[in-house]
């Protein structure tokens, strides 16, 4: 993983981020976690996970963060599509209770996506250093459902 900042990149501490990657073994569900440990100022990072079949899946991602981060997330799907996730316009997904700021974004099927290997861009805005933890949930939509 590589944090870029201030104009110089800089390799993140396997320390300072932790990523689990947790895929069950049916085809209906599967879940990508990571928690990131992002340095104060305006900060970069990025990390790979397996995306279920988008024709026939839906997905939630959930972000926590302290209160009062700005960020910015977007994911490259496996064909090089950018698809924008979250940023400060989407806060009404979020809510916020002891200080930390949760976020729940449901995404529908994806017609035109490929499953494989997928990136996740996270861009930092505010300046204070943050825990930031992702998950993406995906859940399987009955084949009736799909067409």
């Amino acid at each position: 993983m590589v944090e870029r900042g201030a104009g110089r990149p800089t390799i993140l501490l396997l320390a300072m981020v932790l990523t689990f990657l947790v895929l069950q073994s049916c085809s209906e569900s599967a879940t990508a976690r990571t928690e990131l440990q992002l340095a104060g100022g305006e900060v970069e990072a990025s990390f790979e996970f397996e995306a279920r079949d988008p024709t026939t899946h839906t997905f939630d991602v959930g972000i926590e963060m302290p209160a009062g981060t700005e960020l910015e997330i977007r994911f490259v799907t496996t064909d090089g599509i950018a698809l924008n996730i979250f940023d400060p316009s989407r806060a009404e997904f979020c809510g916020e209770s002891n200080g930390q700021l949760r976020c729940l974004l449901p995404f529908p099927i994806l017609e035109a996506r490929a499953p494989g290997t997928w990136t996740a861009d996270v861009h930092k805005i505010s300046d204070p250093p943050a825990s930031i933890s992702i998950s993406v949930e995906w859940a399987a939509i009955p084949a009736e459902q799909t067409g």
